[in-house]
């Protein structure tokens, strides 16, 4: 219908998603087979679809619910999304809310605690190049001589080839971070690094370990912003023992988390 809002369609379950079953109806949906609707679900992180006609998609929520997949809808806007995080060097809590200061150019922001929609944290690994290493010699030459006394010499020689080369490792470096979504009129992406951010917030409670010191800063936010979304359980979240961090591929697949969980939030609220 011309002028009909347009709207996203996004899984409301923290169970894993059904794709056999939502596949027709996004098919039928998106105008498209069944086997592109199943691969693009697998690859959307919650997202069922975008730019549906606001009739077709609370059709298809109703459709979808009777195939055992929940699912929300919600009007698109300008300023839904999940915008380019924003670093955080420290925060604060008030009884107001959080305050935070960006690593880059010193912006200071302050949300209210009910405006903060998701919490989203996990480990990435970023390549930091290769390196090369010097030949496993002399060490290994004791182990490749014992080997050839034990199966002859011709069978320890790719042994003692092997150690005398040079060896290309990659680099690889591990980061703890989470992304904070909040949505008050616009949407505010904030990321916290657990080896770059200040916990002097923490006062007595703060420990040596970076890393206590980072679950200790979410725990505190989760306890503060109760309706905040998190991919980590919430019991988990602000119990007394360190949650595990759940691993991702990049800050982009962390991104599409958080993005669905903001939107997760904000469909349930409206």
């Amino acid at each position: 219908m011309a002028g009909e809002r347009l709207c996203v369609i996004v899984y409301d379950s923290d169970a894993e998603l059904d794709v056999r079953a939502a596949a027709p109806i996004v098919a039928e949906l998106c105008r498209c087979s069944a086997t592109d609707a199943a691969l693009a679900l697998r690859r959307s992180v919650g997202i069922i679809a975008r730019d549906v006609p606001e009739g077709e998609a609370r059709e298809a929520v109703a459709r979808l619910g009777q195939a055992g997949v929940a699912a929300v809808c919600l009007a698109q806007e300008q300023n839904l999304g999940l915008p380019r995080a924003v670093l955080a060097r420290a925060v604060q809590f008030d009884p107001r809310g959080l305050l935070c200061a960006e690593v880059y150019g010193g912006t200071r922001y302050e949300v209210p605690w009910g405006h903060v929609r998701a919490i989203v944290c996990g480990t990435v690994e970023r390549q930091m190049g290769r390196k090369t290493k010097p030949p496993l010699w002399p060490l290994t030459a004791r182990v490749a001589r014992a080997a050839g006394s034990l199966v002859g010499r011709a069978a320890a020689k790719p042994i003692e080839e092997l150690a005398g080369k040079p060896r290309e490792i990659e680099l690889k470096e591990t980061r703890l971070l989470a992304s904070v979504a909040v949505a008050d009129g616009g949407a505010l992406h904030l990321r916290l690094e657990a080896d770059r951010l200040d916990y002097s917030v923490l006062g007595e409670k703060r420990r040596v370990s970076a890393v206590d010191n980072f679950f200790a800063v979410l725990k505190a936010i989760a306890q503060r912003a109760p309706h905040a979304l998190s991919n980590v359980p919430r019991e988990e979240l602000v119990g007394p023992r360190r949650p595990r961090a759940p691993q991702f591929p990049d800050t982009h697949a962390m991104d599409l988390v958080a993005e669905w969980l903001l939107l997760r939030a904000l469909a349930q609220e409206r």
